[in-house]
């Protein structure tokens, strides 16, 4: 399923790459969110072997693909960003992976910079005071190939898992308009006693970031206010209790130091409105946490234990990230979708 909102400039690259790896068992959707350009007109004129689901408006990334994915007819769903383009037998180790052990509930591609002999992500890793990143962001073309490696979440540009698993868990959860709800589902699918694996041959190329930027006040605020709220929703009491006090001091510091880096007083004022809206939002939260950890069959340890976890990420790290992000993104961007 490839979910799209007037992208229309991503699609035929998109679906280009798709139908040429194409096989008559693999069904090809395009979940489209009410775009306004000519999306849906080229899937319907130009793609006749593609399925088409229309919404009326945007839903976001979550309740665009909870409410397509009943049309979808295949046992594996596999969600995938329109402004991405997929290498040739990408498809094959996403599945294979599911299929091949029964304790894997989600797979990932290795996601790389489109253009860029460079790994964007290969799935995600947790910190719990500084909040989720990509792994492996920034690395070497070849890294983590032939090693079994186990992130802790799947990267929502291209990831997999079963039809029964996602129904078993309710699909994405509809509360995330965009950002952390692949984190979030992993999370859910790891309480559940499930792993997330990178499916490291299959190599997907991806835009990054391109519709509001990576370092865009207004995608650190959803982030901010996403991270916390999952947090809520499936850590442990006793690490919830000291990681959402320091992820929120953390935001707060990032905010400021944001601010003054790009002269922005937002970032820091969108991470305080994020802190003040989490806490409006507390009884809403504690009650999805109730339904949430009703999931859970295993211990916090082997929920947590995963490629790159940790407690908090090394300054260095982030400034490392920083100089990487800013130098790949321009200052300002135009182009519109549902992006990862």
């Amino acid at each position: 399923m490839v979910l799209n909102w007037n992208g229309e400039q991503f699609l035929r690259p998109c679906l280009d790459s798709l139908l040429a790896d194409h096989c008559n068992h693999v069904e090809v959707l395009v979940v489209d969110n009410g775009s306004k350009d000519r999306s849906v007109e080229v899937v319907s004129s130009e793609y006749p072997a593609v399925r088409l689901v229309a919404h009326a408006t945007n839903l976001g990334f979550s309740r665009g693909y909870d409410e397509a994915a009943p049309a979808a007819r295949g046992d594996f769903l596999v969600f995938l960003n329109n402004d991405t383009v997929v290498d040739r037998g990408w498809l094959a180790p996403l599945i294979e992976g599911l299929e091949n052990d029964p304790i894997v509930g989600i797979t990932t591609s290795k996601l790389l910079f489109y253009g860029l002999p460079v790994v964007q992500a290969a799935g995600g890793q947790l910190k719990l005071w500084t909040g989720p990143w990509e792994l492996g962001h920034g690395s070497q073309i070849d890294s983590f190939n032939g090693a079994i490696v186990e992130p802790f979440f799947a990267c929502g540009a291209a990831m997999a898992m079963s039809r029964r698993l996602f129904e078993k868990l309710d699909g994405f959860d509809p509360f995330f308009f965009a950002y952390c709800e692949d984190l979030d589902i992993s999370w859910r699918a790891r309480l559940a006693g499930y792993k997330v694996r990178l499916a490291s041959k299959s190599i997907v190329y991806h835009h990054y970031a391109v519709s509001r930027g990576a370092l865009s006040p207004s995608k650190a605020k959803m982030v901010t206010e996403n991270y916390l709220a999952t947090m809520i929703k499936c850590l442990s009491w006793p690490n919830l209790l000291h990681s959402v006090p320091a992820f929120i001091a953390f935001a707060m510091a990032k905010g400021a130091t944001l601010s003054v880096l790009k002269r922005d007083p937002a970032y820091l004022g969108n991470a305080i409105l994020a802190v003040v809206k989490t806490a409006g939002g507390i009884p809403g939260l504690i009650e999805r946490r109730r339904h949430t950890q009703a999931q859970r069959v295993t211990t916090e340890s082997l929920v947590l234990r995963s490629e790159g976890f940790g407690i908090l990420d090394a300054p260095w790290t982030l400034f490392r990230a920083y100089r990487l992000l800013n130098a790949i993104t321009p200052p300002t961007q135009t182009a519109n979708h549902q992006e990862r």
